[in-house]
């Protein structure tokens, strides 16, 4: 994998993520993100299979490569974020997309509704370009980035350690690949029960520290019993699957709009430094057999404690303003005149 495919690929998905939680309501981004990671589940799984089934990387390029070409089309299928553009005072094209939602959805939307755009009950307040300034000046939400940002790392570390590391569980690389992107569905499914339930940071801590036990526990199995090692190993990339899929929801949901984007971009790049390093992981083996396992579950371990300093974002509305973002955790969130005007669930 190049550089530049990265660099893509974690963008594409972290634009997916942030648009879609910005165009739902606050009970539905739950059900929203468990369905974008079983996606990437099922793509894993296909390319597992056609993997096995071609047993040549050229054309398996071809085919991946070639199939991201119909991504460019959704430059003029999706439309803008409103959220996104209500922060610039872009009222028009708001209205525009509004109207174009209502009509596809079959609901009325209500004029009054959309003059409410033209006269906010609360200024909205100017959007400064430097958001790395905004958010130093803001001790709490420097503080969640840092450790959303470290969360991100460990989380990625695991998940992309324990998929490399299983193709040496047999003698069937692409039968333990398959079985370790098939292991991620159960996960998310999980994830949509749990999140409603016991909320974001338990969640995460609990993913975490699945991942944490099943690597120890592997350590101790022994190696004839290769039925049993695998489903411990696969005990461990299912809470992989649970840190993903809860991390990447509550990070869209922990800062405000206008610097969403930015910081969850941020989140991602700091956390691809797991996944540069993961792939070397399995080189100590050379030193001791078991030295990759301890390395993934002590640092989930880690991970598990740091998730539970992140705040509950359960059914909130998505925040529009530093204020907004610093309330969470701290008490009911603050409705601004964004945030109840973008809100499109009743559309």
């Amino acid at each position: 994998m190049t550089f530049l495919d990265s660099v893509s690929r974690a963008g594409s998905f972290t634009n997916a993520y942030i648009i879609v939680f910005e165009f739902v309501a606050p009970e539905k981004r739950t059900v929203v993100g468990v369905i974008l990671n079983i996606a990437c589940a099922i793509s894993g799984i296909i390319v597992g299979a056609l993997a096995w089934t071609l047993q040549t990387w050229r054309i398996l390029d071809q085919i991946l490569y070639g199939s991201s070409l119909m991504m460019v089309t959704y430059y003029w299928l999706l439309p803008e974020s409103v959220r996104w553009l209500l922060t610039r005072k872009m009222y028009t094209k708001v209205e525009k997309i509004l109207r174009s939602i209502s009509k596809t959805n079959g609901t009325n939307l209500s004029e009054n509704n959309l003059k409410e755009l033209w006269r906010p009950a609360e200024p909205i307040p100017e959007i400064t370009p430097h958001y790395m300034k905004e958010l130093l000046n803001s001790p709490i939400l420097t503080r969640r980035f840092i450790n959303c940002a470290l969360c991100w790392s460990i989380g990625l570390f695991s998940y992309y350690g324990l998929t490399i590391n299983s193709v040496a569980l047999s003698s069937n690389a692409y039968f333990d690949f398959i079985l370790t992107m098939f292991v991620e569905i159960p996960g998310c499914v999980l994830v949509y029960f749990l999140l409603d339930t016991i909320g974001r940071p338990y969640s995460l801590a609990m993913g975490f520290f699945t991942c944490a036990v099943a690597c120890s526990i592997f350590i101790f199995v022994p190696k004839h019993l290769y039925w049993l090692q695998l489903l411990t190993y696969l005990l461990g990339k299912f809470g992989t699957s649970v840190v993903i899929s809860v991390v990447y929801i509550i990070t869209s949901e922990c800062f405000p709009t206008h610097l969403r984007s930015s910081l969850y971009s941020s989140c991602s790049m700091v956390g691809r430094v797991g996944p540069m390093i993961a792939p070397q992981i399995p080189l100590l083996k050379l030193y001791w057999q078991q030295l990759p396992l301890v390395l993934f579950g002590s640092t989930a371990l880690v991970g598990s404690i740091l998730s539970l300093q992140l705040p509950e974002t359960k059914l909130i509305m998505l925040p529009d303003t530093v204020e907004e973002a610093e309330s969470i955790g701290q008490g009911s969130i603050g409705q601004g005149s964004i945030g109840q005007r973008s809100d499109l669930s009743t559309l």
